[in-house]
């Protein structure tokens, strides 16, 4: 669905052409707004997940340049459908755990890790084991602010996004993400103690 960018005539493959893009932002441009607005169109849902993975994979280290862009067009074309793309899902898993994106100081893009993150593991028909899996790993390697985030957190079309971490952290835990939280720290008491403090 969407725009398929591969058959524009940028004279190279479109891959590449969008790499040297991303470069060229995080090194030349310093995180320029308007800039980063051409690199915003491409994280929304209704383009294909490759141009996201590109994005988010040459820039996860400095996402937080992208900041300063902000959405273009409705949030909404950035948040439905929930990711189901792994690889996509591995890099906002990995962007929340290394930190790179602060609620502070890159609010859309931070809770848009979270929101597609905790669509997938908690809210999402695809298949169990891998649910788990990304849980599990999250609770490994990421901090608590962004584990307590992506367990509260709901999406709601009709309030305003991103929303505040005080706002998610005053949300209730659903019994059945209790349950899939207490298996994916099954045998891990650093998990666990994790785990705890989230649903407490």
């Amino acid at each position: 669905a969407g725009l398929d960018f591969s058959v524009l005539n940028v004279g190279m493959p479109f891959g590449t052409f969008l790499t040297m893009l991303v470069n060229q932002f995080s090194s030349v441009a310093f995180g320029s707004g308007p800039f980063g607005q051409y690199l915003m169109l491409l994280l929304r849902t209704e383009y294909a997940a490759r141009y996201g993975r590109l994005v988010w994979h040459e820039l996860q280290e400095s996402m937080k340049l992208l900041a300063g862009a902000g959405p273009v067009g409705d949030t909404a074309g950035y948040l439905q459908p929930t990711e189901t793309d792994g690889e996509l899902l591995e890099l906002y898993a990995l962007c929340l755990g290394r930190r790179t994106l602060q609620p502070h100081s890159a609010p859309f893009l931070y809770w848009l890790a979270v929101h597609h993150v905790s669509g997938y593991i908690f809210d999402s028909a695809e298949d169990d084991w891998q649910r788990l899996e990304t849980l599990r790993r999250l609770l490994q390697h990421a901090p608590p602010e962004p584990i307590v985030d992506v367990v509260r957190y709901r999406y709601d079309a009709a309030a305003p996004f991103p929303p505040t971490s005080a706002l998610v952290a005053a949300l209730p835990v659903a019994e059945s993400r209790r349950l899939l939280l207490r298996e994916a720290a099954d045998a891990d008491p650093d998990a666990a103690r994790i785990v705890e403090a989230a649903i407490a």
